[in-house]
């Protein structure tokens, strides 16, 4: 038997071939090692590589999110005219059984530990079932097994690397907590380290909701890494950033760290954030952060109901009075299975149900208090205004002094990132204009 294992692109057009770092989704490599060594497996990340329909697998495997879902569903249409077996699984999927079903010869609900080894012997046997739901994590017992890969650029690598799953916050516009449960849940520290070991790379990325979401895993995982000698970057929340912690996260290669912040506004931490750290303590989080030596990048949403278009010019002065080094700015993406798509949907405030707009780059519903064209263009004006060059070269002092080339090549690489995207948002602004945004 030989399964394919896919990652689609999420545009319709030619795949986005990436001349810099673009990591395979872990989603492949935990379907790869789940799979019984008996079986030919290969792997193809749509991004860089092309698909070929016309292979020779028994069964195809597609690891779907929203806004990639249109894709999936066409390569699927393809396959099935083929005469092959296809399975989709992920995010969207795991949410929405029965829409992918309709392209489908069988969906994985919620996590493939437990199950995708049983689909494959189902397949063997003539006896494939339709659907298969993950026990519930906190039914399941963990296996121990700590996912990872990498990607190599120039002599340069990166391993990418999963410690942990779940998250104890039910944020209205995030889904995590249906797919992964409440429960934090973990690979043993050990594994963690072999991991990292086997890989090779002095650079990791744990990929992570919450790194230090438990602090007492956290600590351990920390004194393993420290031996390593490695530089590393992950997702953190501001609820457990406390001084000794990112002191301890610096002391074993911490370079930076992804905030979910969501917003600058009271009001809407009140209403749609859960880390349950007040508005008014957030600067001096940062500036705590940034005297340890760790970049502070957070993720800032915009469309909130208490948003109205005086909240770009706020978020600027925000993210320059503190010197934030980066910033990863979208839109609210109000995505299937969400509260916020719930609420929004019976307010008849979706403007489009066609999933490749679901990006986090676009507006696909009715703001509160602001067109979406005015949602649109306040993102584009800050994300322009903040990384204007001269922008950039005001936020370099945060640089400390040890290891500087290193926090200077990563703090150039993540702002040269953000401008690249500036590029992106502005043709799918360009292309949609007349029919998201009223012409």
């Amino acid at each position: 038997m030989k399964v394919l294992l896919i990652a689609p692109r999420a545009s319709a057009e030619g795949a986005r071939i990436s001349n810099g770092f673009y990591f395979q989704p872990l989603s492949l490599s935990i379907l790869e090692f789940l799979t019984p060594a008996s079986i030919d497996v290969e792997l193809v990340n749509e991004e860089r590589a092309q698909v070929d329909v016309d292979t020779d697998a028994d069964v195809i495997g597609i690891s779907c999110l929203t806004a990639n879902a249109c894709r999936t569903y066409s390569l699927a249409r393809e396959f099935r005219k083929r005469g092959k077996t296809v399975v989709l699984g992920g995010v969207h999927p795991s949410l929405m059984p029965d829409e992918a079903l309709r392209y489908a010869d069988a969906v994985v609900i919620g996590e493939a530990e437990g199950v995708w080894s049983n689909l494959l012997d189902d397949f063997s046997r003539g006896k494939l079932k339709r659907k298969y739901r993950a026990l519930q994590a906190s039914s399941r017992r963990e296996n121990g097994s700590c996912y990872a890969n990498a990607v190599r650029k120039f002599g340069f690598g990166v391993t990418q690397v999963m410690t942990t799953r779940g998250c104890p916050y039910q944020c209205e516009f995030c889904c995590s907590v249906k797919i992964f449960g409440r429960r934090f849940r973990h690979a043993p520290v050990s594994r963690v380290v072999e991991a990292i070991e086997r890989e090779g790379n002095r650079f990791v990325f744990f990929t992570d909701d919450n790194i230090i979401g438990d602090p007492a895993y956290a600590q351990k995982l920390f004194s393993a890494l420290k031996p390593l000698g490695i530089h590393w970057i992950g997702q953190a929340s501001l609820r457990h950033a406390t001084e000794s912690m990112m002191k301890t996260a610096a002391e074993c290669g911490c370079l930076a760290l992804l905030f979910g912040l969501e917003s600058v506004s009271p009001e809407n931490h009140r209403r749609y954030v859960k880390s349950h750290v007040r508005t008014e303590s957030i600067g001096e989080r940062i500036r705590r952060i940034h005297d340890c030596g760790i970049f502070f990048h957070p993720s800032l949403i915009f469309g909130f109901d208490a948003d109205t278009p005086t909240v770009f010019a706020k978020t600027l002065d925000f993210l320059n009075s503190h010197r934030i080094c980066s910033a990863s700015l979208s839109v609210l993406t109000p995505y299937p299975g969400t509260p916020v798509h719930a609420a929004l949907a019976a307010k008849k405030r979706i403007l489009t149900g066609d999933w490749q707009y679901y990006n986090s780059r676009q507006v696909v519903f009715q703001p509160a208090h602001m067109s979406p064209r005015e949602l649109m263009e306040g993102k584009l004006w800050l994300t322009r205004e903040f990384h204007k060059i001269s922008s950039i070269m005001k936020r370099i002092p945060y640089i400390h002094n040890d290891a500087f080339l290193t926090r200077f090549l990563l703090f150039m690489v993540m702002n040269w990132g953000c401008r690249n995207d500036i590029r992106q948002d502005m043709k799918l602004y360009r292309r949609d204009e007349v029919g998201l945004y009223g012409g």
